[in-house]
């Protein structure tokens, strides 16, 4: 029988199965009872050549013929345990199928509560790069298969394009997926990796003071990148795209990684904020907009400087010309209504009064405020001064309004301790003493 090439064989099992006597063959008894009596005899038998894995083929073949499903779909399952002596991809491949033919014919009594076979196969799926047939065998997996399936879209490879991201998505809606259920569980998996990734939080305050640029993100902002691009391919998840990216970027600016933040505000487009039901977390998301753009547009601006032994700063203003002039208008317009729009603190103070906002929101924001309105006054008046255009007038405009007791933003200066009145009133000062070098030795006729 195990040897179909041999007459001899098939003939000498023929002639045993006639003479056995266990149990009684009468006219009318029952021959399935017989076979699998012989058949159990033969369960202990090993193949001619000694080789393990033939053996295993051979009781598999055994174990179908006699029904005896759930033991041998136990044994597989052990054999996963064995990294030495695993079982070759294409029988892996086998029992995959077999399980998935006994569950589509609902021969539950057969199987084993465990999945771990069809999830060692998606595994191997995985592996192999087969990934448009991965969400058909995820769907067979119940209740876990959202959660299997989110894991292998939050598995895939950084440098994946947002179209295979966005193919590999809407794969989940054609096998009966929930996709709002597997672009949320995608998200959130994403995001752990990234706090997995991202070093201690020391609670000390970050430096912002680096030089600006498009500096490479590393592994853990492009994971909180891609938690929110999961969110951005299915109109299912577009209502949680602008409060989940503003909890990141808040997370982000309050951690000093504000390259990665101008990333993920770049990747969420202005149309998306019309799209959130709630006023409060679009206006937030308008906030980081034009905080963002303010970064990078005073980053550019610092780019362009001018040798400090030329002190006629009137014959560099002419130099430059009226574009450059008019750029330098705009950055401080920009600044001042970055400044002293709403931060959102004192709406979010309310609502926590009232039981309806997130304590640690209202931290984050104020935190925002008191690292960049210093930063952004001391880093606009020293761009100013390496440039020398308009630095008296706009100096003192930009402290004046810092002095005023009417958006009180001199307290934003003081935090954690730190105290950086006195570093921004030293570079107004030299702001001008550089006017009256160009200009005369009259301070307030220099500011005017």
């Amino acid at each position: 029988f195990w040897n179909p090439g041999k007459l001899r064989d098939r003939l000498a099992l023929r002639d045993k199965l006639e003479s056995d006597t266990k149990p009684f063959v009468g006219e009318e008894s029952d021959w399935e009872t017989v076979i699998e009596h012989q058949l159990d005899e033969l369960s202990d038998l090993a193949v001619e050549t000694n080789d393990p894995e033939e053996d295993f083929l051979r009781r598999s073949q055994l174990s179908v013929i006699c029904r005896k499903m759930k033991m041998l779909l136990a044994e597989v399952e052990d054999t996963f345990k064995d990294s030495e002596n695993p079982l070759p991809i294409s029988s892996i491949r086998f029992f995959a199928h077999l399980w998935l033919f006994l569950t589509m014919i609902d021969a539950s009594k057969e199987l084993s509560p465990s999945t771990r076979i069809i999830e060692k196969y998606i595994e191997i799926l995985q592996e192999s790069e087969e990934r448009d047939i991965v969400a058909l065998y995820t769907s067979f997996l119940g209740h876990a298969a959202i959660k299997k399936y989110a894991d292998f879209l939050a598995s895939m490879p950084l440098s994946t394009p947002n179209s295979e991201l966005d193919r590999a998505l809407r794969s989940a809606l054609a096998y009966h997926l929930d996709v709002r259920l597997v672009a949320m569980e995608a998200s959130k998996l994403s995001r752990d990796r990234a706090a997995k990734l991202f070093p201690p939080d020391t609670g000390k305050t970050p430096n912002l003071s680096q030089p600006g640029g498009k500096l490479s993100l590393t592994e853990a902002e492009e994971h909180v990148i891609r938690s929110i691009a999961w969110l951005r391919f299915h109109p299912s998840t577009f209502d949680l795209v602008i409060p989940r990216s503003n909890e990141d970027i808040r997370w982000l600016l309050c951690h000093g990684h504000v390259n990665a933040a101008i990333r993920l505000s770049a990747d969420v487009p202005q149309a998306d904020s019309n799209k959130s039901e709630d006023q409060v977390h679009t206006i937030e998301y308008l906030l980081y907009r034009k905080l963002l753009n303010l970064w990078s547009n005073l980053s550019a601006f610092e780019k362009i400087k001018e040798p400090h032994t030329v002190l006629n700063w009137k014959r560099r203003l002419e130099a430059c010309g009226e574009g450059c002039i008019d750029q330098v208008q705009k950055l401080f317009d920009d600044s001042v209504e970055v400044m002293t729009m709403d931060w959102g603190t004192e709406s979010a103070e309310e609502g926590n009064e009232n039981g309806s906002a997130d304590g640690g929101r209202v931290e984050e924001l104020k935190r925002l405020r008191k690292l960049f309105i210093p930063e952004i006054s001391i880093r606009f008046t020293r761009a100013l001064m390496n440039t020398s255009i308009h630095v008296p007038k706009l100096v003192m405009e930009l402290v004046n309004l810092v002095a005023d007791g009417k958006d009180k933003l001199h307290l934003d200066f003081i935090y954690q301790g730190r105290n950086r009145l006195p570093e921004y009133l030293l570079l107004v000062k030299e702001a001008l003493v550089s006017g009256m070098e160009a200009g005369g030795s009259d301070p307030l006729a220099v500011a005017s």
